[in-house]
């Protein structure tokens, strides 16, 4: 009696949690199943690579591929007529791009996010987007990109030749877009040019995982928004893995964690189950971000949950029940052990692999 096919999978790195992942995909596979994957670190690779998949690692920026944030992706109820929503779409559209600006700049003003909501709507406007376009014929080159929402804004300075509140806040909007389309182009400045065919498709950012975090974060959300439009179609059945979930909600982005949610809550309406690992409950469980954290982990039917450390499992309790004993023994767990939550059954379990599973993963790292 299952409400969706919802999982997520909890552990300290080296407790094996990304070997577990990897075993359930392998399994998904065989039953073929579309599967989209965010990998930010680049351990399905081989994995893709031996099973005709599609491996794009958006972190090299430029030729490698590009996701354009202004593409709008049409999650929405269809009417009577089969015709997308517009008013719908384009406030969800807005929304997210509000969380990808706070993700590239965590400290933006209140004001200068809405005049970027409002410099985006007159740009959209430029290209016949409004609350009544119907998106079913857009492609990717329908839609402007940085290069323009800043052109837009250089207009609007202009227009501005009195110093005014109106324009500090549009100078402030400018330098917090420039970015964009100058050092930042090759990962954010352009239309979309990826158009993966398989059914089993990887996104990777490796190569920025350890540099600015803020770039990193922007990059995570956009591929996120991205790779949740390829599970739309209900005539498919499809899995959505995102690992590093955690990343998503540093920073208390209020806005990524209730995308996220949302994702979550709406997976099983498009035939999707979802896959969300994470090796950092606390995240989750930070107060401002808490009420999203709870709802990722209420509409996730499974559960498990493998060796974490002593703050970790009490954050993780803020989010399911857990009960004492269960919570002194995840403290414990070596590698492979994991408690296993479907509903209201709960069982210790053991990860237990052949020789040809490993094989079939590569050397990939994540264990």
């Amino acid at each position: 009696n299952r409400n969706n096919a919802n999982m997520i999978i909890l552990g300290t790195s080296g407790s094996g949690k990304s070997t577990a992942a990897k075993l359930l995909l392998r399994g998904h596979i065989r039953n073929g199943y579309q599967i989209v994957c965010i990998d930010p670190e680049g351990e399905l690779e081989f994995l893709a690579q031996k099973n005709d998949g599609s491996f794009i690692d958006l972190g090299k920026g430029g030729s490698y591929g590009m996701i354009n944030p202004l593409e709008i992706v049409t999650d929405t109820d269809e009417d009577s007529n089969g015709a997308t929503a517009g008013t719908a779409v384009l406030a969800s559209a807005l929304q997210s791009l509000k969380a990808f600006m706070k993700y590239y700049s965590p400290e933006i003003e209140d004001d200068v996010l809405q005049m970027f909501s409002e410099v985006v709507q007159e740009t959209y406007k430029r290209f016949g987007i409004d609350f009544d376009t119907n998106f079913n014929t857009f492609v990717p080159e329908s839609f402007p990109v940085f290069d323009d929402v800043y052109s837009t804004i250089k207009g609007k300075l202009l227009s501005m030749p009195e110093a005014t509140r109106e324009r500090d806040v549009m100078e402030r909007l400018e330098l917090r877009v420039r970015p964009f389309v100058n050092e930042l182009r090759y990962y954010f400045n352009g239309h979309t040019t990826i158009d993966p065919k398989t059914n089993f498709i990887v996104f990777s950012i490796k190569n920025v995982m350890n540099s600015d975090e803020n770039i990193r974060n922007a990059l995570f959300f956009n591929i996120l928004k991205y790779a949740w439009s390829l599970c739309l179609d209900r005539s498919k059945n499809t899995v959505m893995m995102v690992d590093e979930a955690h990343i998503l909600l540093q920073g208390s982005n209020e806005l990524g964690a209730e995308y996220l949610a949302q994702m979550q809550r709406r997976a099983r309406k498009y035939n999707t189950g979802t896959i969300i690992i994470t090796q950092q409950p606390t995240d989750f469980a930070a107060d401002k971000v808490i009420m999203h954290g709870k709802a990722i982990f209420d509409n996730a039917a499974y559960y498990l949950v493998m060796g974490l450390k002593k703050q970790a499992v009490e954050d993780l309790s803020k989010l399911i029940d857990l009960n004492e004993n269960e919570k002194e023994s995840i403290k414990t767990y070596t590698q492979g052990e994991a408690l296993f939550v479907c509903g209201s059954r709960r069982m210790r379990i053991n990860v237990v692999l052949t020789q040809d599973e490993l094989d079939s993963f590569g050397s990939g790292g994540g264990l």
